[in-house]
């Protein structure tokens, strides 16, 4: 598990405020910080600190969620790169064990429907 503020998401447009919007208020407070070139960026409006890529984290920072399915290889790469002692969450990987497939940020919706219960044609 992860302790209160233990958290970064890494980038802090629309897609991390959606991602962060669907956090329980338990799992909101896991989040201590956003990872992103502009200090102004969407995500400011948490109220938790912007970091700038490449900034040292507090010691607390467990880990790096990466929110955007667009970048996510170049994302995993400089995470590895900057912050290799930091684990690295892929919310993608899980929701495709899950069953929910992904071409673009999540959301934007699926390309196809889940099943919902609506009878076939």
């Amino acid at each position: 598990a992860y302790a209160d503020g233990g958290v970064a998401l890494r980038m802090g447009g629309e897609h991390s405020g959606q991602l962060y919007e669907l956090l329980t208020e338990v799992n909101k407070k896991k989040i201590g910080g956003i990872i992103d070139k502009n200090k102004q960026c969407v995500c400011a409006k948490l109220g938790v600190p912007i970091f700038e890529p490449g900034e040292r984290l507090p010691d607390t920072m467990q880990a790096i969620l990466l929110s955007s399915k667009i970048y996510l290889e170049e994302l995993k790469e400089e995470a590895k790169s900057l912050y290799g002692e930091l684990e690295v969450i892929d919310i993608y990987q899980y929701w495709e064990q899950a069953g929910y497939y992904f071409s673009r940020d999540f959301w934007f919706g699926q390309d196809e429907d889940y099943e919902v219960g609506f009878p076939e044609d």
